[in-house]
């Protein structure tokens, strides 16, 4: 349903910074509860934004679209490369899943990653595209990862998202973290 999707897009961002917020607020260490309000505060903008996805104007535009909104909310410098015609070939509601594993992906490197820049590519290989989105930040360790997909939303997400899709995905950790989705 539209309200279990917006819970757990919403769960692993703001809903933890602001209980971050609140702990140092109690404990009255302002600074941390700056940047926990502030992050907050950014995440759910970016949340607001992606509500509006609008994929009449074209995938590659809507994916330049949502790379601006990021980079104006969580001033993260982003690329995109695109060598594919076979992602307009696919159906809208593959595309809009990946347009939101591009959504999830990028909101968990801002939470995560401490990336700088964030490279968002598309290919066609044989009878697949290849979608990577990889960035500059510290990466994940293996423990991390599998702690992750088993009690967080996020990595979890994608992967419900790219099953929903017929597709396979990896998760690299190597000089940053790289997610790699396959779909036929």
């Amino acid at each position: 349903t539209a309200q279990k999707k917006f819970s757990r897009d919403f769960h692993d961002g703001a809903a933890q910074d602001l209980a971050a917020l609140k702990i140092y607020l109690q404990s009255d260490e302002k600074e941390k509860a700056v940047f926990y309000a502030e992050h907050a505060f950014k995440e759910v903008r970016y949340l607001i934004d992606s509500t509006h996805l609008d994929i009449t104007a074209g995938f590659e535009e809507t994916v330049k679209e949502i790379l601006n909104s990021f980079e104006k909310n969580f001033a993260i410098r982003t690329e995109f490369l695109c060598a594919s015609q076979g992602i307009a070939k696919l159906s809208p509601d593959v595309q809009l899943k990946l347009l939101r594993i591009l959504q999830e992906s990028l909101s968990n490197a801002a939470r995560h990653s401490g990336a700088n820049c964030i490279t968002v590519r598309i290919a066609d290989v044989v009878d697949t595209i290849h979608f990577a989105i990889s960035d500059n930040g510290s990466g994940f360790s293996q423990e991390n990862l599998d702690e992750d997909l088993q009690n967080h939303y996020g990595l979890s997400n994608i992967k419900e998202r790219v099953a929903a899709i017929n597709g396979n995905v990896e998760f690299i950790n190597k000089d940053g973290m790289t997610i790699a989705v396959t779909v036929p």
